[in-house]
């Protein structure tokens, strides 16, 4: 437990509850093409200056695919955190909420 800045004790967040807070943050980026895994590793390679080229031998996409990607998920505050929160599987994005 913790107490939030009233003094009043709450109760720490279950991990299947974190999960599914970030996984609602998340879901305009769910992709059946994309896993968390994939979209993280983009993600922090970049924040390390790595090039779209690399990064996408790594990922074996296209250069084109991965740039977008990119965009799409550098709108997301904290997308990085929100990944790790959600899980860094390397199944990809289920269609259905997030629900596996």
């Amino acid at each position: 437990m913790t107490t939030d800045g009233t003094g009043k004790a709450r109760r720490n967040p279950s991990k299947a509850e974190v999960k599914a807070r970030a996984a609602k943050r998340l879901e305009s980026i769910f992709h059946p093409r994309w896993s968390p895994r994939d979209d993280h590793q983009l993600v922090t390679s970049r924040d390390k200056g790595i090039s779209f080229d690399r990064i996408a031998v790594g990922l074996m996409r296209d250069r084109r695919l991965v740039e977008q990607r990119w965009h799409r998920l550098r709108v997301i505050p904290r997308i990085d955190k929100l990944l790790e929160e959600y899980g860094l599987s390397t199944q990809p994005y289920a269609l259905n909420g997030g629900a596996r």
